[in-house]
């Protein structure tokens, strides 16, 4: 989506790339290729590889390596959802300051800096983990996370909360989403006190964004997920 040019190129020698493009002046989606020329370097076991990037005659492209299976299942039951946990798990990375933005710096129209300070930390988050950023490999063994436009550097449990929101929006009701979110290690990390500041924040921006009304099912998700975790 952030994209405006995007092909699977067959190459001279045989093999395939996959590349992105963006004009340099959207500087929404030139800062988003940056993030993901970053991440891809950081976390190459969940991540497609970043083969090569530049820039030229106002446009940046980056070409990486070519991923191929299907969108994992997320309903319940699924033999998906410890794939999903796998990838959180093997994507877990430290990355140092500087390396990619500040989750928390993402909320701060929503939240005092003081109220964000649970939402800083210094581990690599996708940031918009849903079922279409994921590919089950072929063989069915493993989940690759891909399209990083997101990426950013704050806590480890970050991306193991957004994922069991989307494991509610696909059937899951909130005790369960806990559950499987309690098989990442990475989970033991989150706090009461930083999944607090982390709902709120997010309920107010769906309600800035959409309406009181239209965000009420997001945000009953999000508070009913987050009552789950110290029940």
């Amino acid at each position: 989506m952030t994209a405006a040019f995007i092909a699977r190129l067959h190459t001279v020698g045989g093999g395939e790339v996959f590349v992105k493009g963006v004009p340099i002046t959207d500087g929404d989606g030139h800062a988003a290729q940056l993030r993901e020329v970053a991440a891809g370097a950081l976390a190459p076991a969940v991540a497609p590889k970043t083969l090569w990037h530049f820039e030229t005659c106002g446009w940046h492209v980056l070409a990486s390596t070519v991923v191929t299976g299907r969108y994992p299942s997320l309903a319940p039951g699924s033999p998906d959802l410890p794939l999903m946990a796998d990838a959180l798990t093997i994507g877990r990375c430290r990355i140092p300051a500087g390396a990619l933005p500040c989750y928390a710096q993402r909320w701060e129209r929503w939240g005092s800096r003081k109220k964000l300070v649970p939402l800083r930390g210094g581990w690599l988050v996708h940031g918009d983990v849903h079922r279409h950023n994921a590919l089950v490999d072929s063989a069915g063994r493993r989940v690759w996370l891909v399209d990083w436009a997101a990426a950013a550097r704050g806590p480890a449990w970050l991306d193991i909360a957004d994922t069991g929101i989307r494991l509610m929006e696909e059937g899951h009701d909130a005790a369960t989403a806990v559950r499987w979110a309690r098989t990442v290690p990475a989970w033991r990390t989150a706090t009461a006190e930083a999944l607090s500041a982390w709902c709120e924040v997010r309920c107010r921006s769906w309600t800035a964004r959409i309406g009181a009304r239209d965000s009420e099912p997001s945000n009953a998700r999000l508070r009913a997920f987050l009552a789950a975790t110290v029940a």
